[in-house]
């Protein structure tokens, strides 16, 4: 609706604002030419308002020093500021409306007397309730929808519920996928788990207009809830979420997730249906309340939640771990394996499908676990390796210079920081000698370790009674020079009085060599 136009003309006859001269525009609009400057008196004639041809209202003054003002100032100096306040800036028109959307009633109220009480209905006792949100978490491949689609064969049948004794009456199921294939994938899944197929309707699309688009939500979820009523259908599958909600609203903001998940739980009330809502999870791993893909808001309009993932104690079975149930007591995991089934097409040919076979409860494993990030080998490996490595260099109960075993070390791929660390994790000894008058650091395996002697000091033939001999046995009487081994390499006499060669570096410290390498090289 346009709203009304201020009349120029009028609204300064009626507040007493002299003209002196009123020109009619080329284009339509109204120029008047005022008598006195209202922010300075000594203005005369230069000051002015105007209307343009769409109703716009513009006033203002020649004199530099009014420079900056505009309608407004103007409307402060004839009227007072108090026009701001109610924003009626338009003559004869009503006040603009405070309250965006439609305008909302009075408040429903319901004693709490008056409240009748009722028992949570289950459709999977403490795992999936009836007139609520329920939400299965969990990754690709870690057959979320084949137990979805179990649970819809065991829902139309009557069949009891996995690990239950009991059936019920068989009813109505809705699927609602953005992923599967009716023809390829859930029909198979559905014969192959056994279900009335009678009882199981596909939402394919909606119609709008000349076209068949994917519904949505919120906007399509008065036809899901006519659908849900029409069949009295006890449960409703929508996998995946994300691809279910509006893109006019933001998965990742609260605000728009609570307002469609909202409306799902009032229809899931409404009608008496589960609904089982399938997420993936983000590519960062973390505790599993936080893990799942959007807002934090999706997992706090469920009513039970749980994670779906591969069991990390057998990666041929996988696990649905509770999440979140609080409107029950906590129940332990289930484990189950994806077995191959075969089912037969119209025309007699074999379609290779999946079916669900449950193997019992898991209660030693949670949803942490399953959303937990695996340790990496890299993450240890460099610091075990160079632990290793050095393990075996100061193997034989000898003592060698720290700064010619951290320059091998650099030689194997080695970083410094991670030697000093291995050096610290084995608790290897270090202590100043004299060599060839000078000061220098030494370092050899804890007391205890490789035939040592309980005063910490290295043994065997390398090692005489003392530091000081030790010493002397480093040289070579001859020249005077450090005693060097079969390889040319500086070191320890051994027992035989040659130095040992330099131990040849392990797999694991080669493997962790080649991939520093490698990162270093892609690195820019």
């Amino acid at each position: 609706m346009t709203r009304p136009t201020l009349d120029l003309a009028a609204y300064l006859a009626r507040h007493s604002v002299a003209v002196t001269k009123t020109k009619d525009r080329a284009d339509g609009g109204q120029l008047f030419e005022l008598e006195t400057c209202p922010w300075d008196p000594a203005h005369m004639r230069s000051a002015f308002a105007g209307q343009q041809p769409s109703g716009a209202l513009y006033a203002g003054c020649q004199h530099d020093s009014c420079s900056a003002k505009a309608w407004a100032d103007f409307r402060d100096a004839v009227e007072g500021t108090g026009w701001r306040e109610t924003k009626q800036e338009r003559e004869g028109g009503p006040p603009p409306r405070q309250v965006k959307g439609p305008e909302r009633g009075e408040l429903i109220v319901t004693r709490a007397d008056r409240v009748l009480a009722r028992a949570v209905e289950w459709l999977w006792t403490h795992r999936v309730a009836r007139r609520a949100v329920n939400l299965f978490d969990g990754d690709p491949g870690t057959g979320k929808s084949a137990t979805t689609t179990d649970l819809v064969a065991r829902v139309t049948t009557g069949a009891p519920m996995p690990f239950e004794l009991t059936g019920h009456d068989p009813a109505d199921a809705i699927i609602l996928s953005y992923e599967d294939d009716p023809a390829t994938t859930i029909r198979p899944r559905l014969e192959a788990a056994g279900a009335d197929l009678t009882r199981v309707h596909i939402i394919e699309g909606v119609r709008v207009e000349d076209d068949v688009i994917p519904p949505s939500l919120p906007e399509d979820i008065e036809k899901i809830g006519d659908l849900i009523a029409r069949f009295n259908a006890a449960l409703a599958v929508v996998d995946p979420l994300m691809a279910a909600i509006s893109g006019e609203l933001d998965a990742h903001r609260d605000q728009d997730v609570r307002r469609a998940l909202s409306r799902l739980r009032n229809l899931a009330q409404q009608t008496g249906a589960a609904f089982l809502v399938i997420r993936h999870l983000k590519k960062s791993a973390g505790p599993a309340i936080y893990a799942g893909g959007g807002s934090i808001g999706i997992i706090g309009a469920a009513r039970a939640a749980h994670v779906v993932g591969r069991d990390p104690n057998d990666s041929s079975a996988c696990v649905i771990a509770p999440n979140k149930v609080n409107i029950a007591k906590p129940v332990p995991a289930v484990r189950y394996r994806i077995e191959d089934a075969t089912v037969y097409g119209a025309d007699g040919t074999s379609i290779e499908t999946c079916r669900v076979a449950w193997m019992g409860e898991a209660p030693e494993l949670t949803a942490d676990m399953l959303t937990a990030k695996p340790a990496e080998p890299e993450d240890h490996s460099e610091l075990e390796e160079a632990a290793a490595w050095l393990r075996d260099r100061l193997a034989g109960g000898a003592r060698f210079p720290s700064k010619a075993v951290r320059a091998e070390a650099r030689e194997v791929g080695i970083a410094t920081r991670t030697f000093h660390r291995a050096r610290k994790a084995l608790g290897i000894k270090a202590k100043q000698f004299k060599e060839a008058d000078k000061l220098a650091w030494f370092i050899w395996l804890p007391v205890g370790a490789d035939g040592q002697d309980p005063k910490g000091w290295p043994s065997g033939p390398s090692f005489p009674d003392a530091p000081e001999k030790a010493e002397a046995a480093r040289y070579d009487t001859s020249d005077g020079q450090m005693a060097n081994g079969a390889d040319g390499q500086a070191g320890w006499p051994s027992a035989e009085g040659a130095t040992p060669a330099r131990p040849k570096p392990s797999r694991r410290a080669r493997r962790g060599r080649a991939r520093r390498k490698k990162r270093s090289e892609a690195a820019p």
